[in-house]
């Protein structure tokens, strides 16, 4: 919970960096810092959520891409198949 939370951070004050920039270099006009804020608290929102979804299902996601690219990552030594000829 704690990656997630310092990933979503950086992004946010990144973002807020670069919107910053934006407006002083490349728009030459500067907007409220309370619509910076707004939008800097719906990029941290949204990396949070992308974060704590993908950490939630990181190994049902993972056991999925490993059966496309026949690569396993999950522990395979208890997966038992039964190759006999059946006795009926």
């Amino acid at each position: 919970m704690e990656q997630e939370l310092i990933l979503a951070c950086l992004v946010a004050l990144v973002y807020c960096v670069l919107r910053i920039l934006d407006m002083k270099y490349i728009d030459r006009e500067m907007k409220p810092i309370k619509e910076i804020a707004r939008d800097a608290l719906m990029v941290f929102m949204a990396a949070f959520g992308g974060g704590y979804i993908y950490n939630l299902f990181k190994t049902p996601l993972g056991n999925m891409f490993s059966a496309i690219t026949n690569n396993p990552i999950g522990d395979m030594t208890g997966t038992t198949v039964y190759t006999n000829d059946p006795g009926f």
